[in-house]
């Protein structure tokens, strides 16, 4: 679905699509909190596609989060 997201952006018109990015820099407890506003946000976006009716078109929302770098080990507690 990332790929069909990105080809998006060349077939899609800008009205039909929203596609935005961030990239922050997090601590573990961050990562934590965001995957949790991640939950409350796709059970927001089922609870709007349910109640919505009738339905016109089939959409993806994709919502994710990953690493683009290595765990900053000298800032790391040592245990």
């Amino acid at each position: 679905m990332a790929e069909r997201g990105a080809a998006a952006m060349d077939y899609v018109k800008k009205e039909e699509r929203d596609i935005t990015a961030c990239t922050v820099n997090i601590s573990e407890q961050g990562f934590d909190e965001i995957k949790k506003a991640v939950a409350e946000c796709r059970r927001r976006v089922m609870a709007i596609a349910e109640a919505d009716s009738p339905a016109e078109r089939v959409y993806q929302v994709n919502l994710q989060v990953f690493p683009l770098s290595a765990k900053d080990r000298k800032n790391s507690v040592k245990q």
